[in-house]
């Protein structure tokens, strides 16, 4: 009786034993026969950036012209002896042609005085407003005048405001405090603004157009 009471425990740990080893081997077991799971292979595309383009539009660019009048003078018998013209080259001049004086560009302009008697100590200018630089040559003249014999006098120059200008030329004889001979003549230059914009490219900016992607052999 009591051998089998001392045996009872020893019976019940072979168990527990048995059953923690049978437990490690099943794990085991089960754990080696599981298959690895492989996340699905991604397809790796090339990213191939191409040059974009932006069209920058730039500030407006003044681009204007002047055409030209000259003044209209009364025919017949001068007021004085002294008669003086102010003129520039004919191809400009002629008002049947397209106004094609330019802002800046350089022209003759010239002064030409002559009188039917003889004119001593006359004075001539050519009067340049505010917008219209001189470049070379002469505006003013003093001498003598020979009955019948012109003079004439000439200066480069260039308009440089975008506005109607005016130039204008005088000559004057004095005889005494109370006469003098003299004549004026006068160049009206009206400008017309011609308004152009330029597109400028810059390379890397967003177009909105996406490159097509290169394809992809298996």
């Amino acid at each position: 009786m009591n051998n089998q009471r001392g045996i009872a425990p020893i019976i019940i740990v072979l168990i527990i034993v048995a059953l923690l080893v049978g437990g490690v081997l099943a794990w085991w077991y089960f754990g080696e026969q599981k298959e690895e799971v492989k996340a699905p292979e991604e397809k790796i595309t090339e990213e191939i950036k191409t040059p974009e383009t932006k069209e920058l539009e730039k500030p407006p660019i003044e681009k204007g012209v002047f055409s030209i009048k000259k003044s209209e003078k009364e025919a017949g018998v001068p007021s004085t002896p002294i008669t003086l013209s102010l003129h520039i080259p004919s191809e400009i001049e002629l008002e049947t042609t397209p106004p094609n004086l330019k802002l800046n560009e350089i022209i003759e302009i010239t002064c030409t005085v002559t009188s039917i008697a003889n004119a001593p100590n006359t004075t001539a200018e050519i009067i340049l407003p505010k917008g219209v630089d001189l470049i070379s040559g002469d505006i003013t003249w003093k001498g003598d005048l020979k009955a019948n014999i012109p003079i004439s006098f000439s200066a480069e120059i260039k308009l440089t405001e975008t506005k109607n200008l005016t130039i204008e030329a005088v000559a004057r004889h004095i005889i005494d405090e109370e006469n003098s001979w003299g004549d004026m003549d006068v160049i009206y230059f009206n400008y017309a603004p011609i308004v152009e914009t330029e597109i400028e490219i810059e390379s890397g900016a967003e177009t909105g157009i996406e490159p097509e992607p290169p394809s992809i052999e298996p």
